[in-house]
């Protein structure tokens, strides 16, 4: 044993134990100086063998630089007695301790070792022994610390994940000495390869090796790293993904070939390549691994067979990323197919599209790709099948699949290029498939010449059944129709109608057909060209070729075309013909149309057709139908410029069929609707024709047709909306209600607004009142609601020509005022007719100054005794009345009474109208709501006021101003006056007796009056009446309550003193908030009385606007000023009168005060 020179020992496996280890140890510690490398692989030492081992190897004459424990089942404890021979003087240089349950204690305990200085370990395997991210922490620290030798480590198969890899990214630093690490299968992903690329990246570190094999890297983990490989400072030289070798070679095979490592690329084309079965299954590893992501791999025409279908399948079923495969051109045939079922039955498979165009698979295969479809429906979305022979079932084998609710399946082709995209174009159109159709609608859908192609292409395919082709409206070109008719002469026999309407082909295109139906394998049974731009050489060619092959063809459509002179004869010549089986031409876009040219024919006497002008008013067309009437109108044989359809019935349906007339482009010119009865409804119908852009109608007459307002505004919308052709506009005798003729007017100022002619005023005289009004208040009256001509001289013209204005239901005035006209009796009854045959919209009505008289006014009372009359205020001042007028009113207000709120007399003779008329009974009518009276000078005596007080008495509710001005009211009329102020119904807001001969007496009962009631009166004018003393003091009580809301008092002339301001002042003072003006002017007051008034200046709650002292005695105003100068009253005060007054010098003073200020002076 001595002369024992063994380097190396392997025992792996050798199911010893402890035991062995012992004797082991006793062998080595008797010679030990020779062994560098030890395999104690597979055999389990406990932990006794593990002490004997290291007691050994701790010997410093022991050469052992290798020791595999791998696969020996040692634990955390182990680790603690191996972390002291690392840390001692040992040549140890590689530990393998994989396969061991060491978990994170065991490698906190080796850690420890291998952080010392004595420690010389260059490689570790750490492979598959229940790590967790917690021991890449402790392994980090050792590869940052200087004593550290590790240059290999080996952590694969444990459960590090992305927090694992980061932790020991951070130990991969300038320190770190590692130039080998594996990450074999450690369950790291997209987060962890950057955190690795970061840290390399950022640090250049000596590690020349790494191996992530086995791990998930995301959509960017593999460029991050391969990145790095690029950087000129980066150590690393081998960098491992690929766990198959077969998937390395692919890898290789494909980066030669496409210049790009496939594991970078989303998409990789091989086609043209021949790569055999070995090859497809080294493609089908490289496909299988989780670190190449293509989504999309072609592989045509590349020598694949059925052999190497399994390797694919393989890849369908294990790779998640790929979602194309094109495998076209491949001999794959039908056992091929039925074994990539197999992986896209299963339910890892993602693809969605599948492309196995010319592989040679029949009847067969299809039925099994239906029938794994069906019973998987997979993620597929896409598949091509084009260049197979599907045999007599597999189209509809398939087809019906895509009727399934759970088949993903989107789309399928069948079909060459060409006829595929028109079998796509079709069937997105149709919603099936037009392999499955004998009739192709492809109607408004515009085609070009390349869908045109391919749309032949379709027609030649023996697929193609149809019977039936419309494609009318599609553009289709004369070269486009050439192609179709080629093809349908390659295939003639299934086809029976043909529908090219709507196509400009032109006479050309009818030479394109003529072939077609030359052929004597042509059924077509239907040919329809309506609006094809053909003309009279078209309609010749077309009877040549009938007559040249007497044909299936039994109808003919030709509307929308111009057959010129001969045209229709050469048709209908060819019809008399006995071989000719044409039994139907049509020339109308419509079966309508011709019915009302034939109607028309017979009550005319001559045909539509050559008629510009169509005269059908007084109901000629009786029940005929309209929108049969609407086809002759709109096609295009039709040459009426001007319809006439006055005193006729119209219904909104027959205005919504003219409406659609007026929105065709028909040379319609000038419509009159006159005197018919045309709802706003129809109205509105009609408008949606003007407001259609094609419209280019230029007069329209709608005179007398009960339009209303609403109408109007659908007119003046349409018209706005589409500044049309149309330049006259007929509304005479309609009406256009509050706002009708403003909504046109108001068009006018459009510059963008062609109409030049708006007719709204029947008569020349109304038209002729609109223009004299607007010169004199600049303003047309149709819009206006107040008409003020007050002081113009009208006389009888003009009194004529207003009076029908008025008249006419475009005038809509709410107001009219004619003071001072010098309108006489007779203008009188002129205007009074006026306004009862247009009375709805009046609502005040003043002619005051008007010598009318009594005749004048019965002539207004009849206006009054209209039900339609809606007057609420009416004003006769100064009309040269009399009892007897007086009383015609007050018969009017008792049959009318509830819209009159306001009379106004004044200055008429009313006395001892007692007797003569029962105006007072109407105030006493629950109906009457009067709100204002005046009967300012009216010679009433204290009788008459009576009588007017004491019905108001038994409605007081209503009234809210009365003003007696200028009567002598007496001792009666002061006390029934009172009654209906005590009583606590009454409102009364405003009262005016000014001049009235009230007494202090009278006066006092009054006050005493407005004392008991006082909360709604805001104005009291006792001017000019002799209050007194005692008149004074009641009315001081009055002012001072806290109930008196009064906001304007005059007692201008009513002999106030000195004294009575001394009365009045502390009883304003202490109710000052609501007071506005006070007028006491032409009283004797003087400086005195206007220095105890200023107290009311000085009250911090004054708001007076206006302070009347004219005529006062006044002669100086300093305490006045003073007041005005120190409070805060000049902020309300906009008017002092202080004229009539000598006030001196103190009126600079005061000037001076009020210079910044908005107060007035006088």
């Amino acid at each position: 044993m001595l002369k024992c020179e063994l380097e190396i020992l392997r025992l792996s496996n050798c199911s010893f134990t402890e035991e062995g280890y012992k004797a082991l140890a006793l062998a080595l510690r008797s010679n030990p100086s020779h062994l560098i490398e030890l395999d104690l692989a597979g055999n389990d030492p406990r932990q006794s063998g593990v002490n004997q081992l290291t007691n050994v190897l701790k010997n410093g004459y022991c050469k052992l630089k290798i020791l595999r424990l791998n696969d020996c089942n040692l634990t955390d404890k182990c680790c603690s007695v191996l972390s002291k021979l690392l840390g001692s003087e040992t040549n140890l240089k590689e530990l393998n301790m994989n396969n061991n349950n060491l978990q994170d204690s065991g490698v906190t305990y080796l850690c420890t070792g291998l952080k010392n200085k004595k420690c010389k370990l260059e490689i570790l395997r750490l492979c598959k022994c229940d790590l967790t991210e917690k021991s890449c922490s402790d392994l980090a620290s050792v590869l940052n610390s200087d004593s550290s030798s590790l240059k290999d480590l080996d952590l694969s198969n444990n459960d590090l994940h992305d927090s694992g890899v980061k932790l020991l990214s951070e130990g991969l630093r300038e320190k770190c000495k590692l130039q080998k690490l594996r990450f074999s299968n450690c369950s790291i992903t997209e987060e962890g390869y950057k955190a690795l690329a970061s840290a390399l990246g950022s640090h250049p570190s000596h590690l020349i090796e790494l191996d992530l094999t086995g791990n998930d890297p995301g959509q960017s983990g593999v460029k991050e790293l391969t990145d790095l490989l690029q950087d000129p400072n980066c150590q690393l030289k081998t960098l491992r993904l690929l766990q198959n070798p077969s998937a390395v070679e692919a890898c290789q095979y494909v980066t030669e070939v496409v210049g790009e490592n496939p594991l970078l690329l989303r998409e990789l084309n091989l086609s043209g390549h021949e790569l055999g079965d070995e090859q497809v299954n080294q493609i089908a590893a490289l496909l299988q691994d989780k670190h190449c992501k293509l989504k999309k791999l072609m592989m045509r025409y590349c020598g694949i067979t059925e052999k190497s279908c399994s390797a694919l399948t393989s890849v369908l079923r294990s790779n998640s990323s790929l979602e194309e495969v094109d495998i076209s051109n491949n001999n794959l045939q039908d056992s091929g197919v039925k074994k990539l079922l197999n992986g896209l039955e299963n339910t890892n498979c993602t693809l969605k599209k599948l492309r196995l165009s010319d592989c040679c698979i029949t009847e067969e295969g299809y039925k099994a790709l239906a029938s794994a479809l069906k019973s998987n429906p997979s993620h597929l979305i896409e598949l091509d099948l084009t260049g197979n022979d599907p045999g007599q079932s597999g189209v509809k084998e398939l087809t019906d699949l895509l009727q399934d609710q759970n088949c993903q399946l989107k789309t399928l082709r069948f079909l060459g290029p060409g006829a595929d995209e028109a079998c796509q174009y079709v069937t997105r159109i149709m919603g099936k498939s037009p392999l499955l159709l004998s009739k192709l609608h492809l109607s408004e859908c515009e085609l070009e010449d390349t869908q045109v192609n391919q749309i032949a292409a379709l027609l030649q395919d023996k697929h193609c059944k149809l019977k039936k082709i419309m494609l009318n409206n599609n553009r289709i070109s004369v070269e486009g129709v050439a192609t179709l008719t080629s093809a349908l002469n390659s295939n003639p026999s299934n086809l029976t109608e043909l529908d090219l309407s709507g196509n400009k082909i032109g006479n050309s295109g009818i030479q394109k057909i003529c072939p077609l139906l030359n052929n004597p394998q042509c059924r077509l049974k239907t040919l329809k060209l309506s609006s094809c731009s053909i003309t009279e050489e078209g309609y010749k060619a077309l009877a040549l070729a009938l007559r040249s092959n007497p044909s299936h063809l039994i109808e003919l459509d030709l509307t929308g075309n111009d057959p010129g002179h001969s045209g229709v004869k050469e048709l209908t010549d060819l019809l008399q013909e006995g071989c000719c089986k044409l039994k139907n031409i049509r020339y109308f876009k419509s079966p309508d149309a011709e019915d009302v040219c034939q109607y028309i024919t017979e009550i005319l006497g001559k045909s539509p057709l050559l008629q510009k002008e169509l005269d059908l008013s007084e109901d000629k067309l009786e029940d005929l139908d309209w929108e049969k009437f609407s086809a002759f109108l709109m096609d295009t044989h039709s040459k009426v410029e001007k319809i006439m359809l006055n005193n006729c019935k119209l219904t909104e349906k027959s205005c919504s069929v003219l409406a659609t007339v007026l929105s065709s482009k028909t040379i319609l010119k000038e419509v009159n609707l006159n005197n018919s009865h045309l709802p706003d409804s129809g109205v509105k119908e009609i408008c949606k024709g003007l407001k259609n852009p094609d419209c280019e109608l230029k007069i329209l007459k709608l005179s007398d047709c009960c339009i209303t307002e609403e109408g109007y505004k659908a007119l003046a919308s349409a018209l706005r909306s589409n500044p049309s052709h149309l330049i006259e506009l007929d509304l005479t005798g309609n009406d256009p209600g509050e706002s009708g003729v403003k909504e046109l007017t108001d068009l006018l100022q459009d510059p963008n607004c062609q109409l030049k002619t708006l007719r709204f005023l029947r008569t020349f005289a109304a038209d002729e009142a609109c223009q004299y009004v607007t010169g004199i208040v600049g303003k047309n009256p149709l819009l206006l609601r107040e008409l003020n001509l007050s002081e113009c001289e009208l006389g009888d013209t003009r009194v004529n020509q207003i009076a029908a204005l008025l008249q006419d239901k475009h005038c809509t005035l709410n107001t009219l005022t004619l003071c001072g006209c010098s309108i006489t009796e007779k203008q009188c009854l002129i205007l009074t007719s006026a306004l009862k045959s247009n009375p709805s919209h009046l609502r005040q009505l003043n002619l005051s100054g008007n010598k009318i008289k009594n005749t004048g006014v019965m002539h207004i009372c009849d206006l009054l005794n209209d039900f339609h009359c809606k007057l609420e205020r009416l004003r006769l001042r100064y009309c040269n009345m009399t009892v007897e007028g007086c009383s015609a009113v007050t018969s009017a207000l008792k049959s009318n009474p509830s819209h009159l709120r306001e009379l106004d007399l004044s200055g008429n003779n009313l006395k001892n109208s007692r007797q003569k008329t029962h105006l007072y009974d109407v105030l006493k009518d629950s109906h009457c709501k009067m709100k204002k009276m005046r009967f300012t000078r009216c010679d009433m005596k204290d009788e008459d006021c009576s009588v007017l007080t004491s019905a108001l008495k038994s409605n007081p509710s209503h009234i809210r101003e009365l003003n007696l001005s200028g009567n002598v009211l007496g001792q009666l009329g002061v006390t029934t006056l009172s009654d209906v102020l005590i009583n606590p119904q009454c409102k009364l807001e405003k009262l005016d007796l000014c001049e009235c001969s009230i007494t202090e007496e009278l006066c006092l009962i009054l006050t005493e009056a407005l004392k008991s009631n006082p909360s709604h009166l805001r104005k009291l004018n006792l001017s000019g009446n002799q209050l007194g003393d005692s008149a004074v003091e009641n009315l001081g009580i009055l002012l001072g309550s806290s109930q008196c809301k009064l906001e304007k008092l005059y007692l201008c002339g009513c002999q106030i003193t000195k004294k009575h301001c001394i009365i009045l002042t502390p009883s304003l003072c202490l109710n000052l908030s609501h007071l506005r003006e006070l007028d006491l002017s032409q009283n004797k007051i003087e400086n005195k009385g206007v220095k105890i008034l200023s107290e009311i200046l000085d009250n911090s709650r004054c708001q007076l606007k206006k302070l009347s002292l004219n005529d006062c005695g006044i002669t100086d105003v300093a305490h006045l000023t003073d007041s005005l100068d120190k409070t805060k009253a000049l902020t309300s005060l906009k008017e002092l009168d202080l004229s009539n007054n000598n006030i001196g010098s103190s009126k600079n003073q005061l000037i001076y005060v009020l210079q910044d200020s908005n107060c007035n002076l006088r």
